[in-house]
């Protein structure tokens, strides 16, 4: 069996009717085209959730884009169910979520073991629960697939970028 991990789990957003949402009266009005390309030692990582968060707590939207085969996403910006492409100007926190996959269909929990001391049986029973070693090895393995810390996927992420006018920037995860 497979298990999927998503270090970070984001809103689903339906649109429904013809038009589409209306704008909210407080959506910011400048909103730029940017992209972020993200890479681990120059080669570039597919699949990487980025997620801009306003360092102004007055701006109420999200700015994010997932990256493709180049490494590079394309970033829009939402508020509810109102989206546009592009980023409003401002200072944001970079959060980078990755979406790992585990297979623990080889996974053989621990189980009670008997030992023969002194011509006594003994059953001797392991020092964690099966779940506790079923956890114990699904985070080794989350842990071993990660392309960078999981401090980029938090709300303390080191990274930060500055929007002033459409632009392209880089992010480099290999000191992560």
């Amino acid at each position: 069996m497979t298990y999927r991990h998503t270090l970070l789990l984001l809103p689903l957003v339906l649109l429904s009717g013809c038009g589409g949402p209306a704008k909210p009266s407080d959506f910011p009005n400048l909103v730029r085209p940017v992209t972020i390309k993200v890479h681990k030692d120059g080669v570039p990582l597919d699949g990487i959730m980025v997620l801009l968060h306003p360092k102004d707590a007055s701006v109420s939207v999200t700015s994010s884009g997932l990256t493709g085969s180049d490494g590079v996403a394309v970033l829009q910006t939402s508020r509810n169910t109102y989206i546009k492409p592009g980023v409003p100007a401002g200072t944001f926190l970079v959060q980078l979520s990755e979406s790992i996959q585990i297979d623990m269909s080889d996974f053989k929990a621990p189980r009670q073991q008997t030992r023969i001391v002194e011509g006594v049986e003994l059953v001797v029973s392991t020092s964690v629960s099966a779940r506790e070693a079923w956890e114990m090895e699904y985070n080794k393995r989350v842990d071993a697939q990660r392309q960078f810390s999981k401090i980029l996927g938090s709300s303390e992420s080191p990274l930060e970028i500055e929007i002033t006018s459409s632009g392209a920037f880089e992010f480099d995860v290999s000191q992560y």
